[in-house]
């Protein structure tokens, strides 16, 4: 009965160390993935160079390249905190198109394409202030 306890309690705390991994949020491939979305970014200049961010549900953050489509997944917050963003820009007038020279954008995007696209930059046009709240909730999150 002694030699049977300590293997018995070993795979008992094995079995209890795997728990959190099976609760955790499941990682997705961005390029793969057919789902809700917020894109962000930044674009324009001389260079015409566009940086881009994507949002997803699970909470990941990847930098995107605009024109391969190719992203690199930068960093992780709560699916809480996803689920808010996510609430915040789906409330939003994101029906607007006003670049400028330099640009910025939020677009938001489910599994059958584009949404809502919000772009500005022009002079003559000023993004709704809860609009660029946003942008600057979104920007905070690839800055950390």
């Amino acid at each position: 009965m002694r030699s049977f306890f300590p293997l018995f309690f070993f795979v008992v705390s094995l079995g209890l160390a795997g728990l959190p991994l099976g609760c955790a949020s499941q990682k997705v491939a961005l390029e793969s993935y057919q789902g809700n979305q917020i894109a962000w970014g930044n674009g324009g200049g001389v260079s015409g160079r566009v940086t881009e961010y994507v949002l997803l549900p699970t909470g990941q953050v990847f930098q995107r390249d605009p024109l391969s489509r190719q992203a690199k997944e930068l960093s992780a917050i709560s699916g809480k905190e996803a689920e808010k963003l996510f609430e915040q820009a789906s409330a939003l007038e994101l029906s607007f198109r006003h670049p400028g020279n330099l640009y910025q954008y939020i677009k938001l995007a489910d599994a059958t394409g584009l949404q809502k696209e919000a772009v500005w930059g022009s002079n003559q046009f000023t993004a709704p202030p809860q609009v660029q709240a946003l942008y600057r909730q979104l920007q905070a999150l690839v800055k950390k």
